[in-house]
């Protein structure tokens, strides 16, 4: 990434469309990686320091980090729009005393899934961070749909909106190009992907990866051709849309490996693997998890990372997609129940 290349720090927050009822939840990454752990009762009490106003309101924090905090007389009273400003009020003190205030930048990831009250925080940790630029990557937003607390943040004068265009037919070539690893793919397969690829570079993407699945083309010195002939091109049944590749995909992993994928995204966009072990159906150990993540990860359906303070984790590429949605809350939740009940 050029920001790492430039030494240039970078947070980041990374919404959920499995979690977008818990207020405040996005935030629990951004935490956790700059305190470089899950902070327990005692290290928030520390770092809040001895403001009794502040450690009267440290239940509030309860959303932000993985710990539960009784509530105390003042907030057990707090309530609506009292109870969320407290709550703004007590987790930006939070992070002026974790985040170091030098210039950063922080990305938030599939905003469009922000909950109301992560809106209103992210605008307010804009005014309280100065120094620190907040980029926002979202599908495109119907204005009239924000919420007002989105709108306040987006519709400031200092806020620059950077509209992705279509993509275009030599955008796709450089995109199947590098999908398939070739420094040049045949005309006819350029032109079959872009013309199904409804300009979309996810799409673009495993529409070019399906035809190498399915053994419809073949790679000769770096240059990627149809491997039954351009004359069959009408004969090449594509699926429908992302959803339908990502279908397809998921198709080609074993009983055992679906399963695993299905609890994973439940568990949400990104999970590891001795949380995945612990509400896995089958009781499997982290370890032998490992290789059936590994296989999701073959087929482009999950990614690995390492973050400072989190450790490695991954990431389901498709958590995004509706029929991942629809598929881990049907599917995947019956095996995490029969899980709870043995």
């Amino acid at each position: 990434m050029k920001l790492d290349r430039a030494a240039i720090p970078t947070l980041r927050l990374n919404a959920d469309a499995l979690r977008r009822t818990p207020g405040f939840y996005p935030w629990r990454q951004l935490v956790a990686a700059v305190a470089g752990a899950d902070l327990q009762t005692d290290g928030l009490q520390a770092l809040l320091g001895h403001d009794p106003t502040l450690s009267e309101l440290l239940p509030l924090l309860s959303p932000v980090p993985r710990t539960e905090v009784p509530d105390t007389v003042v907030t057990a009273n707090l309530s609506g729009g009292g109870r969320a400003e407290k709550t703004q009020t007590v987790i930006i003190a939070l992070l002026e005393r974790l985040i170091v205030p030098t210039p950063q930048v922080l990305i938030v990831d599939n905003a469009h899934w922000f909950d109301s009250a992560s809106w209103q925080l992210l605008e307010r940790f804009s005014r309280a961070f100065p120094n620190i630029a907040v980029t926002v990557v979202s599908r495109p937003l119907d204005g009239d749909a924000l919420p007002f607390e989105a709108r306040r943040l987006l519709d400031r004068t200092d806020c620059d909106v950077i509209r992705l265009e279509p993509f275009t037919h030599n955008g796709s070539v450089t995109l199947i190009n590098a999908a398939l690893g070739v420094i040049e793919s045949a005309p006819g397969i350029v032109d079959l992907v872009y013309s199904h690829g409804e300009c979309h570079p996810l799409f673009t993407n495993a529409l070019a990866l399906s035809l190498q699945d399915r053994g419809l083309l073949r790679v000769e010195a770096g240059y990627a051709h149809l491997g039954m002939g351009e004359h069959s091109l009408s004969q090449i049944a594509f699926p429908d849309g992302v959803e339908g590749v990502v279908a397809e995909r998921i198709a080609s992993l074993t009983p055992a490996q679906q399963t695993t994928l299905k609890v994973a995204a439940v568990m949400g966009r990104n999970f590891d693997l001795d949380m995945l072990a612990q509400l896995h159906p089958a009781g499997i150990g982290a370890e032998a998890l490992a290789s059936e993540i590994a296989a999701a990860e073959r087929a482009d359906l999950s990614n690995r990372w390492t973050r400072p303070g989190v450790g490695i984790g991954f990431t389901t590429r498709s958590s995004g997609t509706r029929p991942m949605n629809c598929w881990s809350a049907t599917s995947a939740a019956p095996c995490m129940q029969k899980r709870r009940t043995c």
